[in-house]
């Protein structure tokens, strides 16, 4: 059972993404990813940078990455093509490229819809 979600950038990345690299502002570099890839890596942007630098290489079938930013959370991309801002998590599964939403967090009170999220998952095979 959740215990509470903290603010942040989500972000889905499929298959047909090979390569993503971009930059956060005002994250931390705590966090989790789901799903399967090469590589996830979250590192700092630079000496005294309240950014930091997420790159997600071969997703297979996807990686969805949850990245800490209390204040902004404002994506830059580097590398790739820039992810499709959605005001909240995606109805449909993406698989044509990258989406990302920003989440203010929530109590532990207001989580039944990411468990919801977590069993549609599972069901269609995700997890």
């Amino acid at each position: 059972r959740f215990q509470g979600l903290a603010a942040g950038q989500w972000l889905w990345v499929p298959r047909a993404v090979e390569r993503l690299h971009l930059e956060i502002e005002n994250a931390s570099l705590g966090g989790w990813w789901w799903g399967g890839a090469r590589g996830v890596e979250l590192s700092r942007a630079g000496a005294g940078s309240s950014s930091k630098v997420l790159e997600v290489t071969a997703p297979d079938p996807f990686a969805l990455v949850f990245v800490p930013a209390i204040e902004g959370g404002r994506l830059s991309v580097i590398e790739g093509v820039e992810p499709m801002p959605l005001a909240g998590p995606p109805s449909v599964i993406p698989d044509e490229g990258a989406v990302s939403w920003r989440d203010r967090g929530r109590p532990p009170a207001a989580l039944e819809g990411v468990e919801q999220t977590m069993r549609r998952l599972r069901a269609q095979g995700y997890l």
